[in-house]
């Protein structure tokens, strides 16, 4: 019984060794890889701080979303370039909203003056000037932007 085991494991080895004709269709086509998406300025973002939490239960709203809080240094930070504040919009926009809470984001052009907002969005006067933009996404869908929103 071990002998014939032995012979059928052997055929079967044999087998799965013999060349196997081919199926699949020749590439004819050159494929393409799509251009990554190109920023218009020179800003780097970069995320100081950010926040997620639920928010309570109230009468006009029975069923909370999160709010969501981000502090952004804006490494590159140029004023006249027109590009970065399309880019700071496109960077604010890309945080993650729900339907029934809210996300604010603050950025700042100076890294070692942007700051944490473990408290919420109360910090120190001393970060108000550095402060260039603010993006609001309200639970009712409207958004704004706003460029230096603490002058």
């Amino acid at each position: 019984m071990k002998k014939l085991i032995l012979i059928f494991g052997i055929a079967t080895l044999v087998g799965c060794n013999q060349p196997q004709e081919s199926k699949s269709e020749p590439i004819t086509e050159t494929q393409t890889v799509p251009e990554p998406v190109q920023k218009k300025s020179s800003a780097n973002f970069i995320v100081v701080s950010e926040v997620h939490e639920p928010m309570g239960k109230s009468p006009g709203n029975p069923s909370p979303g999160h709010k969501n809080l981000y502090s952004i240094y804006v490494e590159n930070f140029k004023d006249k370039d027109k590009n970065v504040w399309d880019d700071m919009s496109a960077e604010a926009k890309s945080k993650p909203h729900d339907t029934n809470g809210f996300t604010v984001v603050f950025f700042f052009s100076n890294k070692a003056n942007t700051p944490s907002l473990n408290n919420g969005l109360e910090w120190a006067e001393k970060y108000d000037k550095y402060c260039v933009g603010g993006y609001w996404y309200y639970p009712n869908g409207s958004q704004e932007m706003k460029r230096y929103p603490m002058k």
